[in-house]
C-alpha cells in the first residue's frame, strides 16, 4: 500500500516564476505529513516575469518542465489534487493573455482536480491557509487537543471557540487546558447539540487522560513554556502557533515521539523547490 498525497494548488499573488526571461522558471512546493499521508502545496506564480502575464501555451510548458518534476508524487492512483479558486481565471487581461489556470493544470494532470470554495476570495493565501485547508478537507483526527494558557497579544488573533467549531466534526475526544474554562462554555454546549460531543477543561496538561489508540492533534496557543510538552501524548502532531524555537528545539531532542508543525512563523521559511526528477515527462 502506498502513501496517499494530496497535492493542493493555490494563487502566489503578484509572485513571478523568474526574475528575467533568460533564467529558469522556479516554482515552490511546500510538503509535510500528516496521519500517513503526504501534503503538497504548490504555488503557481500569477506572472511568468515581473510585470508579463502568462500565455497559456507558455504556462503550461512550464508546468510541466518546472512544477511537476518538483512534485515527489509516489503513486498517481492514490493522488489527489485540490485547485483553490483564485486559479479559476484572471479579469481584466486582455485575449492574448488571459488565461484559465486551472484548465492548464487540468491539460497536465490527467486526474480530476476538484475546487475548494472554503477559502476567501483573495488569491493571497499564506502557508498557514494551505495548511489549514489540508487539514480541513483531508485529515481527520479522533482527539483535539487545545492549549490555550498565559496568553498575550501575539496569540489573541487566533480564535479557540471558532477553530473548535470548525474542526471538531468527527473527533470523539475534545479538551482545552486553560485556566479560564468559564470562555469555553457556551461553545462546548454548541458542539454538544450538533455533535453529541463532550468537551472538557483542565488546568494543566498532565490531567488529560486520552486513549492511546487516538489520533491527536495539539494546537498550542500559549506563551512561550515548555511546562506542557512532556505531557503531550505520544504520537500527538502538536503545531505550535506561535512557532517558538525554543519549543521546536525541545520537541525535536526530547520527544521524538511526537511531529511539531509551525504555523505562524516557520512554515514560509520551509517553502522550497523541490529537485528530485520522476521520469514522467516524455
Amino acid at each position: 500500500m502506498g502513501t496517499e498525497t494530496i497535492v493542493f494548488f493555490y494563487l502566489q499573488e503578484k509572485a513571478a516564476a523568474r526574475q528575467y526571461p533568460w533564467h529558469k522558471a522556479e516554482f515552490y512546493v511546500y510538503e509535510t505529513e500528516w496521519n500517513q499521508r503526504k501534503l503538497l502545496a504548490a504555488a503557481i506564480p500569477e506572472y511568468d516575469f515581473p510585470g508579463r502575464h502568462w500565455r497559456k501555451d507558455k504556462l503550461k510548458k512550464k508546468i510541466q518542465s518546472a512544477l511537476l518534476p518538483a512534485l515527489p508524487i509516489g503513486s498517481w492512483e492514490k493522488t489527489v489534487f485540490l485547485c483553490h479558486k483564485s486559479l479559476c481565471g484572471k479579469e481584466g487581461l486582455s485575449d492574448r493573455e488571459k488565461v484559465t489556470y486551472r484548465e492548464i493544470l487540468e491539460e497536465v494532470f490527467p486526474m480530476e482536480i476538484r475546487t475548494s470554495d472554503d477559502q476567501p476570495d483573495s488569491g493571497r493565501m499564506t502557508p498557514k491557509d494551505i495548511t489549514e485547508t489540508l487539514l480541513e478537507e483531508y485529515c481527520r483526527f479522533d482527539a483535539l487537543v487545545l492549549i490555550d494558557y498565559d496568553r498575550d497579544d501575539r496569540s489573541e488573533e487566533f480564535d479557540t471557540e471558532r477553530f473548535i467549531s470548525e474542526h471538531c466534526r468527527g473527533v470523539n475526544y475534545l479538551a482545552v487546558v486553560t485556566a479560564d474554562p468559564e470562555k469555553y462554555v457556551e461553545v462546548f454546549e454548541e458542539v454538544s447539540e450538533e455533535y453529541g460531543l463532550m468537551g472538557i477543561t483542565v488546568p494543566e496538561m498532565n490531567m488529560l487522560n486520552i486513549l492511546p489508540k487516538f489520533h491527536v492533534l495539539v494546537v498550542d496557543a500559549g506563551l512561550e513554556t515548555r511546562k506542557n510538552l512532556r505531557f503531550l501524548p505520544s504520537g500527538c502532531t502538536y503545531l505550535d502557533l506561535l512557532s517558538v524555537e525554543k519549543r521546536r528545539k525541545y520537541v525535536e531532542s526530547r520527544r521524538k515521539d511526537i511531529r511539531y508543525v509551525s504555523f505562524a512563523r516557520q512554515v514560509e521559511k520551509k517553502l522550497r523547490q523541490k529537485k528530485r526528477n520522476l521520469g514522467l515527462l516524455s
